[in-house]
């Protein structure tokens, strides 16, 4: 990946479920990434879609799909996002503080590359020991979890 070139990671989980196939087949046709957004109730508020619902993508998709674990402990789902397909599993760093290399080393083990998540309100110096076993980082330009947030716009600093 290229450090200036802006990638483009569509939330597959807004899409539109009654015109979900034409949706699919657009976003993999301009997409660099199919971000695929799994929240357990528990780190986040909400619910969503799980690996199942990458395994059924991923025979119908060419795009790499990014499993973004909005999840308290993703430790538990990694192995079944990787066998699902997922290229990519991004953890966020706060869900990860106390085995962040376990963690980290059990994703690369697996086949897929690591990436991590920061909210807004976290720190860069957090991932600072472990930045080069990722192959992206996902700064939150709004808190996890809840749709339809304004930007916060200091975040435009933190990726800069």
């Amino acid at each position: 990946m290229s450090r200036n070139k802006l990638y483009l990671a569509p939330s597959m989980g807004c899409c539109d479920l009654f015109d979900f196939k034409h949706q699919v087949e657009f976003i993999d046709s301009k997409a660099d990434f199919l971000h695929i957004d799994i929240k357990d109730g528990n780190y986040v508020k909400t619910y969503s879609i799980g690996p199942d619902f990458m395994k059924t993508l991923k025979p119908v998709v060419k795009t790499p799909m990014d499993a973004h674990l909005m999840v308290k402990h993703p430790q538990w789902i990694i192995e079944e996002c990787a066998k699902a397909g997922a290229a990519y599993i991004t953890p966020h760093t706060d869900c990860i503080e106390s085995d962040a290399f376990v963690t980290i080393h059990k994703i690369l083990d697996l086949g897929c590359k690591a990436g991590i998540a920061l909210n807004p309100s976290t720190s860069l110096e957090t991932i600072r020991y472990y930045l080069p076993l990722l192959s992206k980082v996902t700064i939150m330009i709004v808190d996890a979890g809840y749709a339809g947030q304004e930007v916060i716009e200091q975040m435009y600093e933190k990726i800069r």
